[in-house]
């Protein structure tokens, strides 16, 4: 005989009815059927964003370097030499910025500098004493004479610190990957995860517990040990053995 199953098809296919279908729409409204996508691995998030973090450095590097070497050398060179330049006449102007010194050449000045010869169009040299004349030479020479306060350059400063403020960040942002992306991070490194539970401590007393009454009274006499030993060590009494003791004695 047919069972229940086939004889409800046969009332389908004679009733026009089709069964119905299961939906397997994606959640994202897409329309499109098939299974829904998988969960992005935490590892593949990690690896995105620390390859994120390499090009950031190695271009703020790149950059620093491309700053420094666009600007035009300036060769250091004696008060002697200096002195020299300005008699041949090769000094074109002289900026004083307290005892240094800082101007250019009329024509380039070599100069052999870590093995290899270079020529230069700035100099700088530092004043040994101070010379009130010195000025008024530099004039009769037809040396154009300036002076500027010592400032300082915050813009070099923070290109050079720029590369280890990055590292610095980088490695704060991978110590808080390895604790698991805490709110902590890592300043909590060092401190203690002990918590004190005693809201949470279950407030059940023996005379919840119905039964059992040998295994209450052995538990009932630990728990007067660890209150008061004393009284139970000068009658020479023990702690219960197989007892298993958490904490601090007593």
């Amino acid at each position: 005989m047919p069972d229940d199953n086939q004889i409800n098809n046969v009332d389908e296919q004679r009733s026009g009815k089709k069964p119905p279908r299961l939906n397997l729409k994606r959640k994202d409204g897409s329309g499109k059927s098939g299974p829904e996508p998988r969960p992005e691995m935490p590892w593949k998030k990690t690896s995105r964003t620390l390859a994120f973090w390499v090009v950031i450095i190695l271009l703020s590097v790149l950059f620093v370097q491309f700053y420094y070497g666009n600007q035009e050398e300036i060769v250091q060179i004696d008060y002697t030499e200096f002195m020299q330049q300005v008699e041949s006449g090769n000094i074109n102007k002289v900026t004083f910025i307290e005892k240094d010194l800082r101007g250019d050449f009329k024509q380039p000045f070599s100069k052999l500098v870590n093995g290899r010869k270079a020529s230069y169009s700035k100099f700088k040299t530092y004043l040994p004493f101070d010379d009130p004349a010195l000025v008024t030479k530099l004039r009769e020479s037809g040396i154009t004479v300036s002076a500027e306060p010592v400032s300082i350059n915050w813009a070099s400063i923070l290109l050079s610190t720029l590369p280890w403020l990055l590292l610095i960040v980088f490695w704060l942002f991978m110590m808080r990957q390895m604790q698991g992306g805490g709110t902590k991070g890592i300043f909590s490194f060092g401190k203690s995860r002990a918590r004190l539970l005693t809201g949470d401590r279950p407030k059940i007393t023996f005379e919840d517990v119905a039964g059992a009454d040998e295994a209450k009274q052995e538990l009932q006499e630990i728990i007067d040990f660890l209150r008061d030993p004393g009284k139970y060590q000068k009658l020479g009494g023990k702690i219960p053995k197989g007892a298993l003791l958490l904490g601090s004695p007593g």
